[in-house]
Parts: C-alpha cells; sequence; structure tokens
C-alpha cells in the first residue's frame, strides 16, 4: 500500500494523490442530533446501505455507519490511488469521522462472535477481542441500538427461553436479515434487524423501512 512515505512515516488523516490511514481526532464537544420515525413504516423495496452510509445508533447514542471505506478500491470522494484508504478501526469496529465523532461500522454486541468465527479465528489467533467497557459487548443477544427508520437492531442472536438462538431459527430472516417476532424490549412483537455472526462487517446490509429524506442526524 502507498500509505507509508519514502521516510517510513504513515500517512494518517486523508487528502492529497496518496492514500492514507484514516485516523481521526476526536472532537468531545460536538453534539449529534438524530432524527427518528416514532412510528416505522416499511418501504416498498428494501434500502441499501452505501459505503460510510448511516445505518441509525446504538443503545448509548453512537452513530453506526455502513462498510468502511475500502482498503483494496478507489472510490469517488473517498481518495487514494487504487490501492484505497485503510480505516484505523478500533476493536470494537469503530474509529473518529472526519467530522469529529466517534462511530462504529460493526455491531459491538455481536463483533466478538465475528472474532470466533472459524472464517477469522482471531481471538484464537492474535487475542483480538471487543472489550468496550460502555456496552454488555458479550451479549450477543442484545438489543443494540436503533436504525435510521426506526426498527430496533439486536446482536447476532434472538434470546429464546434463556438461550442465544439463531435468528432464523425463530422466524424466517429477510434479505436485510430481518424478522417480526415478541422480544423483551417489545413483548407484542417488532419488526428488528440482526447484526450477522460471522460475517464482516455485522452491520443490517439495508433497511426495509422509510427514514427522514434529509440527513438522518446532524453535528454541531
Amino acid at each position: 500500500y502507498d500509505i507509508v512515505d519514502e521516510d517510513g512515516n504513515i500517512r494518517s488523516g486523508g487528502g492529497g494523490d496518496f492514500s492514507y490511514c484514516l485516523s481521526m481526532a476526536f472532537d468531545s464537544s460536538l453534539t449529534v442530533t438524530y432524527l427518528i420515525p416514532v412510528t416505522p413504516e416499511f418501504r416498498s423495496e428494501a434500502y441499501y446501505i452505501p459505503t460510510v452510509g448511516s445505518i441509525g445508533l446504538g443503545i448509548n447514542g453512537i452513530p453506526i455507519k455502513g462498510d468502511p471505506p475500502s482498503v483494496t478500491t478507489a472510490e469517488a470522494g473517498i481518495g487514494g490511488t487504487g490501492s484505497g484508504n485503510i480505516p484505523a478501526l478500533d476493536h470494537c469496529g469503530g474509529h473518529a469521522d472526519p467530522a469529529g465523532y466517534y462511530h462504529w461500522h460493526f455491531i459491538p454486541q455481536s463483533i466478538n462472535t465475528v472474532f470466533d468465527a472459524p472464517e477469522y479465528n482471531f481471538t484464537n489467533l492474535y487475542g483480538i477481542s471487543c472489550t468496550n467497557t460502555y456496552i454488555e459487548y458479550e451479549d450477543h443477544a442484545a438489543f443494540a441500538g436503533l436504525a435510521k427508520d426506526g426498527f430496533p437492531i439486536y446482536a447476532a442472536y434472538d434470546l429464546i427461553d434463556g438461550a442465544n438462538t439463531l435468528p432464523a431459527d425463530v422466524a424466517t430472516t429477510d434479505e436485510c436479515n430481518g424478522h417480526t417476532h415478541a422480544t423483551e424490549e417489545f413483548p407484542d412483537g417488532a419488526y428488528h434487524y440482526h447484526a450477522l455472526e460471522t460475517g464482516a462487517p455485522t452491520v443490517p446490509v439495508c433497511l426495509m423501512g422509510s427514514y427522514v429524506d434529509r440527513n438522518d442526524f446532524t453535528v454541531q
């Protein structure tokens, strides 16, 4: 990759004619305001999340976004010379946006199921795991947040009779990895998304509900 200059320094930030390690500075003074429907409504067809597209927010207010910028493909508006920009993600799948606010490209409550998956085996090989103290990162059936269409997002599993259960074994899942049934938070039943158990990133690939026709959150 061309993120290292002739002196061996890693280019971080962005801009110019080279690819960069996307490691931005944090701005703790920012306020993020969301616009999310109180009563979700289904769309006529699924909306697929683009690269770095907004998905929703975690239960602690942290924005959740789609795929991070590609490591191998230069994209319009992203920059790079063909090798792509490499996002510096922490072990919970988060980093700072160029605007200065922290956000996730994974659902942290399920990221350890990915690290443990045979496809990666990162925990066993390298000791990598999410240990964010602000979430129950080992609760793989947790209510994780809200999508921008107002539907809930859960971690990789459903909790049935106290046991983690694959979502498809509870009710048929759709193309967005969502389905409808009762949960602890929604005893009358609700449509909700699940993070992926073994896929990276773990976020829903698409949304089934309508959302506001402009940015669903503003940063000040």
